[in-house]
């Protein structure tokens, strides 16, 4: 198959979507289909792999680096034109999936919509009244999804939030997919030497955007009571608009030598991170399937989180990990608990392994193939009956 894909977001920025487009282009490449991918151009920035082309792009802030693509591209037209383009699967609704979904329609080939990110949770985003901005992103996603042959959602929970908007057909539930290999049985010690992290200390991890909208204060107070019960340290990994600020209240909380934040860290260097940790903990309730969470399962972690979209259907409560409400002593206590008993560490670590072998990305690229092919079928047989 010819495939198109596009995508607002895409590398350099280091994020759980771009993660997992990256993953499904190279495995559907793998598999022998050609795939070309449309992303906005970043400052700076030269793609090392063959078949990516960039939009010209404005960078509205350098507070958020997410670069607005422009949709006046020549070359898209040419590449659009020229090749036999059998699906196009788009990762955002508007601006460069608006541009998907015109293409679908003018080639008359199914469009492929895969819903990452719950919108109007990033309302505070956008200078203007967040009830409006809510409304809109909900209006977008209802028209756009009406010209969708399939979308896929990555975790369950958002099958409901689609019903919400009045979205129920052609609704596919399938996981967001891990590359297992790159996270079996990850060596962490060259971290822990790195960090000065002493044997006797547990480490946490958390791995995503430092945002807002991850509830990272929420964990930094949670932490201050874990540390007073366990000997520990906290690993908070990622870039993003709010680093700065939570550097500065983990230090008002007397907790800057006890966090550590590393900031950007190479995707292929994550999997060193996770093998130096004990425990992963999530408190963010804006998910829809976060790729660390996976990741940190298929390296061995228990898992405590915050019960929430996109969380409460990956981790089995009381198997792999705990799921606990939104409130700090709860959190507190539930993390001391497991980090206290290290058989409990090692059974529910056990535990993430086998969970994770469900989210293998060989087998769901496969079953994305079998939804392009199916949907094509479909499309041919209306086409010409």
């Amino acid at each position: 198959m010819n495939i198109a894909i596009f995508t607002n977001a895409y590398k350099p920025i280091i994020s759980g979507v771009v993660n997992c487009i990256d993953l499904m282009r190279s495995n559907l490449i793998k598999k022998g289909h050609d795939v070309v991918l449309f992303a906005p151009e970043f400052p700076e920035y030269e793609d090392s792999e063959e078949h990516i082309y960039r939009y010209p792009s404005l960078s509205l802030t350098n507070k958020v680096k997410f670069p607005l693509p422009i949709t006046i591209f020549p070359i898209a037209e040419k590449i659009m034109t020229s090749k036999k383009i059998d699906i196009i699967h788009c990762h955002h609704p508007f601006v460069l999936g608006a541009e998907g979904a015109k293409w679908a329609a003018k080639l008359n080939v199914p469009l492929f919509f895969t819903f990452h990110t719950q919108y109007e949770q990033y309302a505070h985003y956008i200078p203007l009244p967040s009830n409006i901005v809510k409304t809109v992103s909900k209006t977008v996603v209802s028209s756009y999804a009406k010209k969708c042959s399939v979308i896929i959602t990555p975790g369950t929970a958002i099958v409901e939030q689609l019903k919400g908007y009045g979205i129920e057909e052609n609704v596919v539930y399938m996981p967001n997919s891990i590359d297992l290999d790159s996270f079996s049985q990850p060596e962490g010690k060259s971290v822990r030497e790195k960090y000065s992290i002493g044997s006797d200390e547990k480490l946490l991890v958390y791995v995503g955007r430092m945002a807002q909208e991850k509830n990272i204060p929420f964990m930094i107070d949670a932490f201050k009571t874990i540390k007073s019960k366990i000997p520990s340290r906290l690993m908070i990994i990622g870039e993003g608009p709010e680093l700065e600020a939570f550097k500065n209240y983990a230090a008002e909380k007397e907790l800057a030598d006890a966090i550590i934040f590393p900031g950007r860290v190479e995707y292929n260097q994550i999997p060193a991170y996770y093998g130096a940790s004990n425990l992963f903990i999530m408190t963010s309730t804006t998910e829809v399937k976060p790729l660390a969470l996976l990741e940190a399962m298929a390296a061995g972690l228990p898992i405590v989180a915050v019960a929430a979209c996109g969380v409460s259907d990956t981790v089995i409560n009381g198997e792999n990990g705990f799921l606990t409400t939104e409130d700090r002593n709860e959190f507190s206590d539930t993390v001391i608990k497991v980090l206290a008993d290290d058989a409990l560490l090692a059974e529910m670590g056990r535990n993430s392994v086998k969970i994770s072998k469900g989210y293998s990305a060989d087998a769901l690229t496969d079953r994305l193939i079998g939804l392009y092919e199916s949907a094509i079928d479909k499309k041919h047989n209306i086409a010409y009956a």
